[in-house]
């Protein structure tokens, strides 16, 4: 199987970010990339990381699985453990599949919050937002099962 992810804030696609396809690692895959997020630093318990897991295959691509984290929890979980920003975490979460309607397999990522990014300057009238630097670095999914086979059997 070739999986790839999507990374992106609440699915939103100007902020999507794509992982190259692991081609060798079946059904433990893992990637070796780096992205960076800005997040506002007022309100960021709307928002949501979200990992969509996909495959590659001749006749489209398909969606096999999902990780959506409430950005806040992320940020609390740096404020909780005294890390403030700049030291990597390493956390896991479990992979929901929606074509078999529950959560099977883990995926981990490690990241770190960054500097605070001040605002540039405005032109008046308009609204100006502090915002924190999400990175993500090194994402593996692991799974103790086979994805569902692709519909009508192509693979």
């Amino acid at each position: 199987m070739k999986v790839y992810v999507v990374v992106s804030l609440s699915g939103d696609p100007q902020t999507a970010k794509r992982t190259p396809t692991d081609r060798v690692g079946r059904e433990n895959p893992s990637w070796n990339s780096t992205f960076q997020f800005n997040v506002p630093a007022d309100n960021p318990g709307r928002l949501t990381l979200r990992f969509l897991l996909r495959t590659e295959r001749s006749l489209g691509d398909r969606d096999v699985g999902e990780v959506d984290i409430p950005v806040k929890d992320l940020l609390d979980n740096i404020a909780g453990k005294g890390n403030g920003s700049g030291k990597m975490q390493s956390v896991s979460f479990q992979v929901y599949v929606p074509s078999y309607g529950e959560y099977k397999g883990v995926l981990k990522f490690s990241y770190k919050v960054g500097k605070r990014i001040a605002p540039r300057a405005a032109i008046p009238g308009t609204v100006v937002r502090e915002t924190n630097q999400v990175i993500i670095k090194r994402t593996t999914a692991t799974a103790g099962y086979q994805y569902p086979p692709p519909a009508n059997g192509y693979v």
